[in-house]
């Protein structure tokens, strides 16, 4: 957010007011799709639009101040959701400036007025400091990394940029490769290594959503950022000019940030090719598939933590049979659930087979079963409705969702309906809870689990 006495080319200042009437109307528009009219009169047209062509950005200018904070409390995710796609460049929140009033000359008034003008700039990046739209699993540390000599380099520059996180040359730190290699891995254990050896730095993590919340103009000097999937926001030409806005500031503030894609930023033809000349800038990195003898230790590792009781040879078996962590993860997930879904409880070579040998199950599949039994529209339980009736068929389909497939919570997020890693934490909590607790919810999850399996 600017402040008032740099807003020389601000929504207040003499644009044209024709061209701010039609961004508006064009933007309310497409907004009516989504929100009532009681919703768009209540806090959207308050709002003021101009098209900062200059700095290539959208200004949005506030009423006052407190209807400024209301807005990037509560409206502001949900409108960035839906609004970014159609402007296509990035938004800046801007207040009025106040205006003078006659004050005795030694008044400190306007001292006092300045300074709260000042937290109001501050307020967004006070909200967001310290508080990651996800956090990382406690488990992923580089103690828990498993390296082969095609990957120690990427886990040794890992080490240093962290151990160097003030050091300017380290960032943008990028490391890339195929699904299922280890990438979140890496970038977590990052994000719990700094957590633990500075934790007088102000460290965000998440994906997409934390671009859209961040004001790059509101950075600390020192702000660490490490960002997952980068790849997704390559359909978003507004969310990657943020973004090359946020690495210009880190640059001046000497920050750093590291990140995660599943290609060399050179071969994403959809990112802009200043985002990438900006990328390039900095340590980028390959993450291999891991070999035979990494895929067995991981599995290694997995039997023991899921008490799955596989043996050496079935454990060297599905070493040979898969090649990447998230297939072994949805593998070994199925074992699990076959192993307590399947009445009878056959013998481990028997769930082994039947695990292996089936299909896995799609979330689309998953989600169309827990619907069929609560007797609701799948649609119903991916999209944004909050209504009563849907949160517990949602919770559970979730829950079938991340235990048959493996999945991460950034992905699960994905699937329904782009909610953020915290929301599918809590949702994931509480029903595992509610499972534990409630005999009829374990045998409804059950038997749900049991359908899934059987229809693949």
């Amino acid at each position: 957010m600017l402040s008032p006495s740099r807003m020389g080319g601000s929504i207040y200042s003499s644009c044209n007011p024709a061209l701010k009437a039609v961004l508006k109307t064009t933007l309310r528009h497409h907004l009516e799709r989504i929100y009532t009219e009681r919703e768009l009169s209540a806090w959207f047209d308050p709002l003021n639009f101009h098209e900062d062509r200059n700095n290539h950005v959208v200004r949005v200018a506030f009423p006052h101040a407190l209807f400024g904070q209301w807005f990037m409390r509560t409206v502001r995710n949900g409108f960035e959701t839906h609004a970014l796609d159609l402007i296509g460049d990035p938004l800046v929140y801007e207040y009025p400036p106040r205006p003078e009033r006659q004050r005795p000359e030694n008044s400190l008034e306007t001292t006092t007025a300045l300074q709260r003008r000042n937290d109001c700039q501050q307020a967004e990046y006070s909200a967001l400091k310290g508080k990651s739209l996800q956090q990382p699993l406690p488990e992923h540390t580089f103690a828990t990394f498993l390296v082969n000599k095609k990957n120690d380099f990427p886990l040794a520059a890992a080490r240093d940029a962290v151990a160097g996180a003030d050091n300017h040359g380290y960032s943008p730190f990028i490391v890339y490769g195929q699904s299922g290699c280890g990438k979140t891995h890496l970038l977590e254990a990052m994000v719990n290594a700094l957590n633990s050896s500075c934790p007088q730095i102000s460290l965000l993590y998440g994906g997409s959503q934390l671009i859209r919340r961040l004001q790059p103009e509101l950075l600390a000097t020192g702000q660490a950022i490490f960002l997952d999937d980068l790849q997704t926001i390559s359909s978003s030409a507004a969310l990657q000019k943020k973004l090359i806005m946020l690495l210009d500031n880190l640059k001046n503030t000497q920050g750093f940030l590291a990140c995660t894609l599943d290609s060399h930023p050179a071969q994403c033809p959809e990112l802009l090719p200043r985002l990438i000349s900006r990328l390039s800038a900095g340590l980028i990195l390959e993450l291999k598939k891991p070999d035979l003898d990494i895929r067995r230790q991981y599995i290694q590792m997995k039997n023991k933590k899921l008490s799955l009781q596989l043996s050496k040879e079935q454990t060297l078996s599905l070493a040979q049979r898969h090649n990447d962590f998230r297939t072994m993860d949805g593998i070994l997930a199925r074992i699990k659930a076959y192993r307590s879904a399947m009445s009878g409880s056959p013998d481990q070579d028997t769930i082994l087979e039947k695990a292996i040998e089936r299909k896995s199950p799609s979330p689309a599949d998953i989600i169309s079963v827990t619907a069929g039994h609560y007797q609701l529209s799948a649609d119903l339980l991916t999209g944004r409705s909050r209504k009563k009736t849907l949160i517990l068929p949602r919770q559970v389909s979730m829950l079938l969702t991340q235990e048959l497939l493996g999945i991460s919570l950034v992905s699960l997020g994905r699937i329904f309906g782009g909610r953020d890693h915290s929301s599918i934490l809590y949702s994931l909590k509480r029903i595992k809870q509610l499972e534990k607790e409630n005999k009829d919810m374990h045998k409804t999850i059950t038997s749900l689990k049991h359908l899934c399996l059987s229809r693949t």
